[in-house]
């Protein structure tokens, strides 16, 4: 059997396997979900003690969702440093519906969801992306018009000239140590220096793509870019982001339902534990972990995978399809988040989410709730489920860890923050360093050319 196969072994065949001093791990409850080797002896297996922070406001979690009002095609979910969930919806099937809700816990009950959408300045009424900066501006990523910022008074806009390269926002996140902000669009990442109050650019042949599906930081401020059809770009802090690694995965689907590296280059989803610095991948052939930043990584597959490998001429044998119930629920995953109480959620195209936990691998709570674009978790108190086509559906903390805790840190009320200063407009300079990019000097024509576009 080969070494890829020990991926998805029960744990106790693993633990025959392993040095007498390891072999004190439990085995795992019935449906747990291994996600490779056993942790290392040093990695307590303790689940940590929720904890709060001092002088904290106040903070109460019962968001009720009305799909009748408020709509159902949900994509993208965020909590700011004051509490506040956001939750950005599609403007379908009319070009009015949509846009981007605010639960405010410390308003009055009737008035706790706000709704902003073009009338209110928001750039348009699709809310495919949220970012919250360390000045407490909520950043939201449009459609086709670039990224709208609300600082708690007003909406400002920025579109291609002024803020990012381009105009499709399908991802945002911020960097925990210097608390830039990242945005991924379809000419490639942007990043807008909270210190500095600047733009920069990072595009071809900077980045191995410009097509970017998402984004995650680790603590150090490591960036993890997810790309449609290219793998994994890793860019580290220490040389300023100067260098990007690739990570592959096959062009073809493994046979098999898990093993090492990338199952795919299709990169759907990617989130960073909080607790243990894990960074997981979710895919359109799996989930996918690297427990070293991303130098190694192993992937396990969904319970689909056994009818997309049968009658292959070099598929796998008959005796392989058994997996010992270490399978996930579908190949294709939409969304994967990790909170701070070491819960790793997983949204998956069809089929609904899995709650699991990441030192055993045991599900702890499982929905077939249909399509799910978006999950945020919530401190000990659960999470929220975005589901595209049925609304948001509120997990509480109790349903998934038998017992409630408390809510999560936040931020006193504090005055709106100044908006970012719009960019400037790319120099002769700017576009003569970008010209070789999309083509030689010979094939220069009197034609515009626009900067950061994906030629």
């Amino acid at each position: 059997m080969t070494g890829s196969w020990r991926f998805i072994l029960p744990l106790f065949l693993v633990t025959c396997l392993l040095p007498a001093g390891i072999r004190g791990i439990p085995a795992p409850a019935p449906g747990a979900v291994r996600m490779g080797p056993p942790a290392p002896p040093a990695r307590s297996t303790a689940f940590p003690t929720p904890t709060r922070g001092a002088a904290l406001a106040p903070y109460s979690f019962s968001p009720r969702w009305d799909n009748k009002q408020q709509g159902v095609f949900v994509l993208s979910l965020c909590r700011d440093l004051r509490g506040c969930t956001w939750v950005g919806t599609a403007a379908y099937p009319k070009p009015d519906d949509g846009g981007v809700w605010r639960y405010d816990p410390a308003a009055p009950e009737d008035r706790r969801w706000t709704r902003f959408t073009v009338q209110n300045g928001l750039v348009d009424n699709n809310g495919y992306a949220f970012a919250t900066d360390a000045l407490n501006r909520t950043w939201v990523g449009s459609l086709n018009h670039g990224v709208s910022v609300f600082n708690g008074e007003v909406w400002k806009n920025y579109d291609i000239l002024t803020g990012p390269s381009g105009s499709r926002v399908f991802a945002i996140a911020t960097c925990p140590t210097d608390h830039d902000v990242w945005i991924a669009t379809e000419s490639g990442l942007t990043r807008y220096s909270l210190r500095k109050d600047t733009w920069s650019y990072y595009n071809r042949p900077q980045l191995p793509s410009d097509q970017t599906n998402a984004l995650a930081f680790n603590k150090v401020g490591d960036l993890f870019m997810g790309t449609q059809c290219d793998g994994i770009a890793i860019g580290r802090a220490a040389d300023g982001y100067r260098r990007w690694t690739m990570v592959k995965g096959p062009d073809q689907a493994p046979n098999t339902p898990g093993g090492s590296g990338l199952p795919t280059n299709l990169i759907n989803s990617l989130a960073v534990s909080p607790g243990t610095g894990t960074v997981y991948a979710g895919t359109t052939t799996g989930l996918a972990r690297s427990e070293d930043n991303g130098r190694t990584w192993r992937y396990l597959r969904g319970a689909d995978w056994r009818s997309k490998v049968l009658g292959l001429y070099h598929g796998p044998k008959p005796g392989d399809f058994d997996t010992h119930g270490h399978i996930l629920q579908e190949d294709d995953i939409q969304s994967v988040s990790a909170g701070d109480d070491g819960i790793l959620w997983i949204g998956y195209r069809w089929m609904g989410y899995d709650a699991i936990d990441e030192l055993s691998g045991r599900v702890l709570k499982s929905g077939n709730v249909g399509r799910v674009r978006s999950i945020l978790p919530s401190g000990h108190l659960g999470a929220l489920v975005g589901r595209y086509g049925a609304g948001v559906q509120v997990i509480p903390w109790a349903a998934v860890r038998g017992v409630n805790g408390p809510g999560p840190a936040v931020a006193p009320v504090t005055s709106p923050a100044p908006l970012p200063h719009p960019a400037a407009p790319p120099t002769d300079t700017d576009l003569e360093a970008f010209l070789p990019r999309s083509g030689s000097a010979s094939d220069k024509v009197d034609m515009p050319v626009y900067f950061g576009e994906d030629c």
